[in-house]
């Protein structure tokens, strides 16, 4: 049992590094798209994936990047989680 429980481990560890990755890349490409509702939609689904991966703290300072007050509304509509301040501090 010990060894499938690290087996897990390194799994999520191997997981984790590879969301973190993605995220990077992702937002690297979305800050290079010149359409500001383009840049919005990427970054939102940039913001998506670190809610996913639980990763609060960067979705919270990407949310700030979206100037469209409506994609930041449906993003906080449908992941009440980025609306906890008191986590973010």
């Amino acid at each position: 049992m010990a060894a499938g429980g690290r087996h897990a481990e390194k799994d999520q560890a191997i997981d984790a590094a590879r969301y973190q990755a993605a995220i990077k890349c992702a937002l690297e490409l979305a800050m290079k798209i010149s359409d500001d509702a383009m840049r919005d939609v990427s970054v939102s689904q940039v913001i998506r994936l670190c809610v996913k991966v639980d990763h609060l703290k960067t979705a919270r300072v990407l949310l700030r990047a979206i100037n469209s007050e409506k994609t930041r509304a449906e993003l906080m509509a449908d992941h009440p989680v980025l609306n906890d301040q008191d986590a973010a501090n």
